[in-house]
């Protein structure tokens, strides 16, 4: 067994995929519709800032919550935006499902670290 076949084939199966297919159908009906894209793009940029705070234990120092939550309304009524949102969280589910899959057996010949003990 070639493992770079395998790889490719796992990349041709990614690409085929369903969740892949629904993605990249809402990006494209996504990118047909500006003032969606824009809001899409804000929505995602807080709510990175938002994990980045709650990773540093300082979430109520996120000054941008409440307009993190007013997009986040204006988002579900926006279908457009919504549809392409729900399917790039399914993509990144199932993006961290797989690299979680891979990321077990690549681990498995790394030193234990002192964490881990």
């Amino acid at each position: 067994m070639n493992l770079y076949d395998k790889a490719h084939e796992l990349a041709r199966a990614l690409e085929a995929s369903e969740e892949m297919r629904q993605l990249l159908q809402a990006k494209e009906a996504l990118a047909g519709d500006e003032a969606a894209a824009k809001m899409v793009r804000e929505f995602l940029n807080l709510q990175v800032q938002a994990e980045y705070h709650q990773l540093l234990g300082k979430e109520g120092e996120f000054e941008g919550a409440a307009q993190l939550q007013q997009l986040g309304v204006l988002v579900q009524n926006n279908h457009v935006a919504r549809e392409y949102l729900e399917a790039f969280m399914r993509w990144q589910r199932t993006a961290a499902d797989i690299q979680k899959i891979i990321g077990d057996v690549l681990g498995r010949g790394l030193p234990e670290t002192d964490a881990q003990a």
